[in-house]
């Protein structure tokens, strides 16, 4: 069947093909009975692969699947009644759905004479031819409450064009950035869809209103190729998809109010993919869907380099689980926060999932959840409560970014764990977290578990066993971990001018500090200016005002005479006294310096 296979498809199927690949070299099973969400197996319609694409409100699911005799056949999946072959065009053999609307009306495609048509399946008058814009081809992607449905076709030119289909106008071209190609993936019940469009320099995610304008979302800062496509929408314009970034990598993105957020990954940047879009690329994440709440779904390599399906929420990304392979991606996901995708089996074979909030935290003492596969797994965190009275939901999802703790260096990538639970439990809290593959600082003997405690970072490291890649620790709450080790102090020279002190001086102390070439110094601790190692001045009695020179940080020192010579003792005339400044630099380390005045009569 010509032009059957979407580019999106592609990009999602050509990820799992070489991930299943690796899936049958590694031959591993996920240990998925502690994570937060429970997997089921929707079945096929006779052959061996499924995949679902789309799911509503209620739970039904849509997507696509081969038959006994090897066809490929849309399909609909109810709770109550399971799989549910939607079968093709009159004369067709196959067809895909990858859409469905609270209304149970599904868009997608099937085939006539060999080319792909964009359908509407509805309930109640069945399969729906909707046409092309003059050529050969069409795909119908996305389908709102109303019934508008978009996708791609191609023109009388040979061009492949977006389009808006809606039961009284029709088929509508909506154009592309500058005339070529264009597709659309998703539209919102306020009549704005996501897609992909050609442009000066590449294809770039664009934004179409309800009145046909197109707006260009562009892609990441510093990004190495002009690349992002569009892939979701939500009720309040959240759109997600995937784009290059800096280091050439394609990673999942959210673009809210002209902002394009990276999402990141699950830890992995090392899938190599060929696709319509890139001839070879890193795939490190990739984002299909959003619902309203602001969750986001999509697949995300690993530190061990498979693809997993993730959920994305408030700044963390979450794993989930597979049926037993190693590899799995997540499509759509409804108000509900059900999610539905594919995932690889033990056996090699690709199913429809269906992805469900599970209750994993259960009711007992000495609680144990294992997440990502537990602390015996790469990536994976182990959590144990000393005991849970009410049932709930653990659950962990991973950021490369956070506030930094003060005091202590992180990974060049760092990550931070945020963990939490909707269980009723008592403490101590017990967390053992797997850095097999993350990016941890040196020297590993010297590794910590921090915790953010309201907004302060707490070392509460219980245990290391660097042979196995472990660290542990110990508290009383649950929030942001992350793995650092404590930060070396910096030895950076001081020069006080005059270095001549009285009792009379009334002029400014200017102190200029050196050799930290390279770095940026966010705090200077007023109370650590000491004089002969003793009290500090005191902190009412100083003000410093700094401002970055070429040859370092110019600190001017405004000294109330007698807090001074109060802190420096009993010193002579004559006599020589010490200057002690420290401070913490951007990335946390710290500095200290030394020198030395004179005391004059």
């Amino acid at each position: 069947m010509r032009h059957v296979t979407p580019w999106v498809r592609a990009l999602r199927r050509l990820i799992m093909v070489g991930m299943l690949v690796i899936a049958a070299s590694l031959a591993v099973a996920e240990s998925g009975a502690a994570d937060p969400y429970i997997l089921i197996d929707l079945g096929t319609l006779g052959g061996s692969f499924s995949e679902a694409r789309g799911i509503n409100r209620v739970g039904q699911v849509v997507g696509y699947s081969t038959t006994v005799d090897g066809f490929q056949h849309a399909f609909v999946w109810d709770p109550a009644i399971g799989l549910r072959d939607l079968g093709t065009l009159p004369g067709g053999l196959q067809s895909i759905a990858h859409a469905i609307n609270d209304g149970g009306q599904v868009a997608g495609q099937a085939d006539v004479v060999g080319y792909s048509r964009a359908v509407r399946w509805d309930p109640v008058v069945g399969i729906w031819d909707l046409g092309t814009l003059g050529g050969s081809f069409s795909i119908a992607q996305g389908i709102n409450s109303v019934g508008q449905v978009v996708g791609r076709a191609s023109t009388t030119s040979g061009s492949v064009h977006a389009f808006l289909w809606d039961p009284i106008n029709g088929i509508r071209d909506l154009g592309s950035l500058d005339g070529g190609f264009s597709a659309a993936f998703a539209i919102n019940d306020a009549g704005q869809i996501a897609g992909v469009s050609s442009g000066w320099a590449g294809l770039h995610a664009v934004l179409w209103d309800a009145s046909g304008g197109v707006r260009d979302l562009g892609v990441l800062p510093n990004a190495a190729s002009q690349f992002a496509l569009a892939t979701g929408i939500n009720g309040m314009g959240d759109i997600v998809g995937a784009t290059s970034t800096a280091a050439g990598t394609a990673h999942a993105f959210r673009w809210n109010a002209g902002v394009m957020e990276d999402l990141g990954t699950l830890g992995g940047d090392a899938t190599q993919f060929d696709s319509f879009f890139w001839s070879s690329v890193d795939f490190g994440s990739g984002a299909f869907a959003v619902n309203d709440s602001g969750q986001i779904v999509g697949g995300a390599a690993r530190t061990d380099g498979r693809v997993h399906a993730f959920v994305w929420q408030s700044g963390f990304m979450q794993h989930l689980g597979t049926l037993g392979g190693a590899t799995s991606l997540a499509n759509a996901i409804n108000a509900a926060g059900q999610i539905v995708g594919s995932s690889s089996t033990v056996n090699g074979e690709s199913h429809a999932v269906l992805w469900q909030a599970s209750l994993n935290t259960p009711v007992g003492s000495a609680v144990v959840v294992d997440l990502d596969g537990g602390a015996t797994q790469p990536g994976g965190v182990r959590v144990q409560f000393a005991s849970v009275s009410i049932t709930g939901v653990t659950s962990v999802g991973t950021s490369p970014t956070a506030p930094s703790p003060a005091g202590f260096q992180l990974g060049t990538a760092p990550t931070f764990y945020g963990i939490a639970t909707t269980a009723s439990v008592t403490t101590p809290i017990d967390v053992c977290i797997n850095y097999v593959g993350r990016t941890v600082p040196t020297p590993e003997s010297g590794l910590r578990l921090l915790h953010d405690e309201g907004g302060v970072w707490v070392d509460v490291t219980t245990s290391l066993d660097t042979g196995a890649k472990v660290i542990c620790g110990r508290t009383s709450s649950l929030s942001l971990f992350v793995i650092a080790t404590p930060a070396p102090l910096i030895s950076a020279t001081i020069d006080v001018s005059p270095a001549k002190w009285s009792a009379r001086m009334t002029q400014q102390v200017t102190a200029l500090i050196g050799n930290l070439a390279g770095h940026v110094v966010t705090e200077i601790e007023v109370d650590s200016i000491r004089l002969n190692g003793t009290a500090p001045v005191i902190g009412s009695a100083v003000t410093v005002n700094s401002r970055k020179l070429f040859t370092g940080l110019a600190l001017q020192v405004q000294f109330d005479k007698r807090a001074a010579f109060q802190s420096l003792g009993p010193v002579q005339p004559g006599q020589t006294a010490t200057v002690t400044i420290t401070g913490r630099l951007t990335n946390g380390m710290r500095f200290e310096g030394r020198a030395t005045v004179s005391i004059a009569r």
